[in-house]
């Protein structure tokens, strides 16, 4: 072959690979056209996306449709309630030895524990001896005044009244000595008294105790070796006293009377609760309720420096800051097993005396000539202004009485609020 020369092909020979013909050519252009197209379909959706008119962000700025929350007429018994945390004691609980007793010795030596009589957790009744300590009784008489002094012959008071009173109760006469005096009677009942626990009666001289007039020497009562509690048969809390031992702060912890439940009181609720009202006592604990009343409601505000603490009446101080202490009594007794428990305090501090009208607070309104009214939405949607007199309001609801002719009933929708979506204060829309 010579360069530059023609080559001939004749008809139906094959065609190299590297030499498309004019179809191969037609369908590579097509391909080309038809994805080019599709890209520039694609590119335009995108553009649409970021791409918007001034017409169109404003509409998307726009707030959305206003609608109607709206809440439920009731009629139901309109309660104001004060909740407060309490915990469960018994009515009295009493340290003993009280007052210092029994830290020195009849002869003056070390107090010992010579004589445990009780166990924790049993019950003890007038006249009981408790311990004995460097040899002496310690015993339970019925009483509301502490022991605070040593009765003698020829002491006077209401402490020599009660003395009397609780030897009689378990069975040991006074003679005739005149209520509140420390004769001869006492005297004798004392040293019999004594004697039945099987004890010598610690004796006075003549001198008088600096207090009362001198009297005859004779039987008398110290107060160490006495424990008085309000109401009888008591119980054993706690016990920390065992035979050989020096004697403890607190040898042992009596309590007494019903269980009941003091809580603390917010200055803020002080002149919310008074006397009389009624309580719901829950244990989150064990989930029981009971109904109480309150008892007492403190005139002073317990001593922040005392928080967390519980007295030797069984009085608990609770932390926080200044408090006042309200006791609550439950209707009947407790269980036992509740003693100590922290439990939740409802106390009714007003209610209506039954069923009344009540929407929330923001369901009422006043309009520009001073009336004050609800707005009720009717199943339609239409809406309709009511004249009403508000009346005692309580947990953000208010009592509401149709004025004159006005119609309002349970079961009525009213307008509470305005919002940017159809629920409602409850969840629910306008009807």
């Amino acid at each position: 072959m010579i360069l530059g020369e023609a080559v001939y092909t004749p008809p139906g020979a094959q065609r190299s690979a590297s030499d498309p013909g004019p179809g191969d050519r037609r369908r590579r252009i097509l391909i080309v056209t038809v994805v080019g197209s599709v890209l520039l379909v694609v590119l335009g959706l995108l553009a649409a996306q970021f791409v918007k008119s001034p017409a169109q962000r404003a509409s998307d700025a726009a707030p959305p449709a206003k609608s109607l929350i709206t809440a439920q007429v009731e009629s139901r018994r309109l309660v104001d309630t004060v909740m407060l945390r309490g915990k469960v004691t018994p009515a009295q609980s009493v340290q003993v030895p009280a007052n210092g007793a029994g830290k020195s010795g009849a002869d003056g030596g070390a107090a010992v524990v010579t004589g445990v009589r009780v166990k924790t957790g049993a019950a003890v009744n007038g006249g009981q001896v408790l311990l004995e300590i460097s040899g002496r009784p310690v015993f339970v008489l019925q009483g509301d005044v502490p022991a605070y002094r040593d009765l003698k012959p020829g002491a006077q008071g209401k402490d020599v009244e009660q003395l009397q009173k609780a030897l009689n109760a378990v069975g040991v006469s006074t003679g005739s000595d005149a209520a509140g005096s420390y004769g001869n009677g006492t005297r004798d009942g004392v040293a019999a008294f004594y004697q039945r626990i099987g004890y010598a009666a610690p004796q006075a001289s003549a001198a008088g105790d600096g207090k009362d007039a001198a009297g005859p020497a004779g039987a008398m009562l110290p107060a160490s070796e006495v424990v008085f509690l309000r109401t009888l048969p008591g119980r054993v809390t706690a016990l920390d006293a065992q035979v050989g031992e020096a004697v403890a702060e607190h040898a042992l912890t009596l309590s007494a009377g019903t269980l009941v439940v003091r809580g603390a009181l917010a200055p803020a609720d002080k002149e919310l609760v008074r006397t009389g009202m009624a309580v719901k006592v829950l244990s989150e604990l064990t989930g029981v309720e009971v109904a109480a009343t309150v008892t007492s409601v403190a005139d002073t505000a317990t001593d922040p420096a005392a928080a967390d603490k519980t007295s030797g009446d069984g009085k608990a101080a609770v932390s926080g800051g200044r408090s006042f202490e309200v006791v609550v009594t439950p209707t009947k007794p407790l269980d036992p097993q509740l003693a100590g428990q922290d439990v939740r305090l409802t106390v009714e501090a007003a209610a209506s005396a039954g069923p009344v009208l009540v929407v929330p607070v923001t369901a009422v309104s006043a309009t520009a000539d001073g009336r004050t009214v609800v707005t009720v939405v009717g199943p339609n949607g239409d809406r309709r202004r009511v004249e009403v007199r508000p009346g005692a309001t309580a947990g953000g609801f208010v009592q509401v009485t149709p004025a004159g002719t006005a119609k309002l009933g349970p079961g009525e929708r009213v307008v509470v609020g305005v919002g940017g979506d159809a629920a409602g204060a409850d969840g629910k829309g306008a009807k």
